[in-house]
């Protein structure tokens, strides 16, 4: 601290006193400013480990798949020549269209994931996205229902983003459900300049451990089946872009409810 000493006039007596104390903030800038540099530091070290993260994902997936595929096509040389007729043929040529589908699907997860969407979003009636999204993948599955208010406010958002995203959120749910349960998509307008989207299904459920990592990158807990633990991740990318929120609900072998909040136009 710098202190100030003024003399004060007076006839009984010259003795300088305080009139204001200054606080030299140099070294409190200084820490400031360093301390901004380490977060940007260790901002770029997560974004390595994430590009580490990708690169032993991809590894990963393309080894097993290619490998696969290599193994398939050599069973089917041996098999072609009763190419049209042998049913051990088709069924090869379908587990290698399968791994490739794989190959595809990891390709733009990653695409997805590593370079978001940045597009001039227009205004959009979400109940015309959900509805599109379920008529484009889920025509043939009549056990989601959608729930839909009516009234429900335009949007300023990207329809095609969006729609990724629902339809992550609806493969996940058929494969946490079996065949019986069903899966309810609702819209709604709250009083608080959102229009709240759910997706509720009545399947496994997820534990509370898992519950924590759903929106990690590269975590899944498909085990077996086709994903590549980024589905989640895209999808809270795309809503935060969308300045809106998601949120997972879930109770193991009672089902998840998943919640996400878009501001709509005032």
């Amino acid at each position: 601290h710098i202190c100030i000493l003024l003399n004060k006039k007076k006839t009984c007596s010259s003795d300088p006193e305080i009139a204001g104390i200054l606080t030299d903030v140099t070294n409190h800038i200084q820490e400031k400013k360093e301390h901004e540099q380490l977060r940007r530091q260790l901002a770029e070290v997560e974004k390595l480990t994430i590009v580490g993260q990708l690169a032993l994902a991809i590894t990963h997936e393309i080894r097993n798949s290619t490998e696969i595929i290599h193994n398939k096509l050599l069973l089917l040389k041996k098999d072609i020549s009763f190419l049209a007729k042998s049913e051990k043929a088709i069924l090869l040529i379908t587990k290698i269209e399968n791994q490739i589908s794989q190959l595809v699907l990891v390709a733009n997860d990653l695409l997805r994931y590593s370079k978001p969407r940045d597009k001039n979003k227009s205004l959009i009636n979400i109940n015309n996205v959900i509805a599109h999204t379920l008529k484009m993948h889920f025509d043939d599955i009549e056990r989601i229902k959608f729930q839909k208010d009516e009234n429900i406010p335009l949007i300023k958002g990207d329809a095609i983003g969006l729609e990724i995203v629902f339809k992550n959120i609806i493969l996940n749910a058929l494969a946490a459900s079996d065949n019986k349960n069903e899966i309810i998509c609702r819209s709604i307008k709250l009083n608080q300049g959102n229009v709240k989207i759910t997706f509720q299904d009545f399947g496994f459920g997820i534990s509370a451990d898992d519950l924590k990592n759903v929106f990690d990158p590269f975590f899944t807990r498909k085990y077996g089946r086709r994903g590549t633990g980024l589905g989640l991740a895209i999808c809270k990318q795309i809503i935060e872009a969308h300045q809106g929120s998601i949120k997972i609900k879930s109770t193991a072998g009672k089902g998840t409810l998943v919640s996400i909040l878009l501001p709509y136009q005032t």
